[in-house]
């Protein structure tokens, strides 16, 4: 008698369904974190070139080139997790660029590179570019008072620009742009607000190698701020005498 392979193994029309979804699901996981950055400059001259640079620890690592060409650049790539990166100007000594900032993660980017650049297309990037719309207001008013030596206009901008990062980053601990934002700002925070922003984070926030060697630092410093105690250390006065260091500090002092 005459049989199918599909017979033979016993594979109904429901089974073979069920094999094509699981290969399906197969081929679009192997395509996954896929990104294409797509750039745009009317400041850097065509053949110059473009480098992407991805955040490794605490230094940036060369993954990518492109070179200028129509004032269009381009960057394809994949990307498992979102990371930090930076789009550079080879010639960046006599740019007019700044390194820009993007979050590398799947996805169309659009980025373009100005004397005011500006990044989107993905949600962390749209998150970032928010955040560095509203921040460009609070650094051009901070210059401004800067220059004219008004303290208290100064103080005021300083903690709005402080609220904006703070904000950003305990609503962002579980996704790489905290981390960054994190430590590149951390001078607009105490010791004791970088603990508590530490303290309210994500685990991977808290996991980072970065972090974690600011928290050690932390710990190190809190044995020296106001109100912790002293170690009484012995002493010898010029004369020979035993003495010590609280018998020379003052309460409190």
């Amino acid at each position: 008698s005459v049989y199918t392979i599909n017979d033979k193994f016993g594979i109904t029309m429901k089974k073979r369904q069920l094999i094509w979804i699981g290969l399906i699901g197969v081929i679009m996981a192997s395509c996954g974190g896929k990104y294409k950055i797509t750039g745009k400059t009317n400041l850097i001259p065509d053949g110059e070139t473009i480098l992407l640079q991805k955040q490794n620890n605490e230094q940036f690592e060369i993954v990518d080139s492109a070179t200028v060409t129509n004032g269009s650049f381009s960057f394809k790539g994949e990307q498992k997790s979102p990371a930090i990166a930076i789009l550079v100007h080879l010639n960046d000594k006599q740019s007019q660029i700044p390194p820009q900032l993007i979050a590398l993660e799947e996805g169309d980017i659009y980025v373009t590179l100005d004397s005011v650049s500006h990044i989107s297309g993905t949600p962390l990037n749209d998150r970032l570019q928010m955040y560095e719309t509203k921040r460009r207001s609070y650094d051009t008013r901070i210059r401004n008072i800067t220059n004219r030596y008004l303290k208290e206009a100064f103080d005021k901008e300083q903690k709005g620009l402080e609220t904006l990062t703070r904000n950003y980053i305990l609503a962002n601990t579980d996704n790489v742009t905290s981390i960054y934002l994190f430590l590149q700002n951390s001078f607009l925070f105490s010791p004791e607000e970088q603990r508590e922003l530490i303290a309210h984070a994500a685990p991977s926030f808290k996991k980072n190698p970065a972090v974690k060697k600011v928290s050690h630092m932390l710990d190190r410093l809190k044995n020296v701020e106001p109100g912790m105690p002293y170690i009484d250390l012995p002493l010898q006065t010029i004369e020979g005498k035993e003495t010590s260091l609280s018998t020379y500090i003052d309460k409190g002092k």
